[in-house]
């Protein structure tokens, strides 16, 4: 179930990441229903409940931009070899450059 709920969250990612599309929900709660079933069956499942909490910054991050701008920004400071977290801001610096 695990590694299921994993692989819906990478489509997800991708597709709203670098893909930019604004599709993958059925995907999103196939991802969130299997890693709950997970969580109920194991709480202390870190790398399930690390995915977990991708689902919600998904989320979140399309709901507060700003905030997840401000987080992103300090987390590329301590992870400045992050590719992600840098191709997150460099897509915002473009759509504010719009």
């Amino acid at each position: 179930m695990f590694f299921l709920g994993k692989l819906d969250l990478n489509y997800v990612w991708l597709q709203l990441g670098p893909l930019r599309r604004k599709t993958g929900w059925d995907e999103y709660w196939e991802a969130r229903r299997s890693l709950d079933a997970v969580l109920k069956a194991n709480p202390r499942h870190v790398r399930a409940r690390v995915a977990r909490a991708w689902i919600d910054y998904i989320v979140d991050t399309r709901r507060d931009l700003a905030r997840a701008i401000d987080v992103a920004r300090r987390l590329a400071h301590d992870f400045p070899d992050n590719p992600e977290l840098a191709a997150f801001l460099d897509a915002r610096l473009a759509e504010s450059r719009r």
